[in-house]
C-alpha cells in the first residue's frame, strides 16, 4: 500500500479497525506524515463519532431487539454446518 489514494480507499475500514495489523500500521504511519490524509481522517472520525453518539440516543424497541437476536443466531448457526 502506498500513496494517499490507497489510504483514503481504506480509511473507513481503518476507522472500524477491520484491517490486518500490517495495514493498520501502514495507514497509521501515513497519517502521521501526510497532513491532507490526517485532516480527512479527523473529519471522518468526527462523523463516525457523531453517528455513534446519535445511535446511542435512539431507543431500540424490545421486539426489534428480539428479532435481530434471532436473525443473528440463525446466521451464526449456518456458519457452523
Amino acid at each position: 500500500m502506498s500513496g494517499c489514494a490507497a489510504v483514503l480507499e481504506l480509511l473507513d475500514d481503518y476507522l472500524d479497525g477491520e484491517l490486518q495489523p500490517r495495514d493498520m500500521r501502514r495507514i497509521h504511519a501515513h497519517l502521521a506524515e501526510c497532513d491532507a490524509c490526517a485532516a480527512e481522517f479527523r473529519r471522518a472520525r468526527r462523523e463516525v463519532d457523531a453517528v455513534r453518539e446519535r445511535l446511542r440516543q435512539v431507543p431500540v424497541p424490545p421486539d426489534l431487539r428480539a428479532r435481530l437476536g434471532a436473525a443473528i443466531r440463525e446466521l451464526s448457526s449456518h456458519g457452523r454446518h
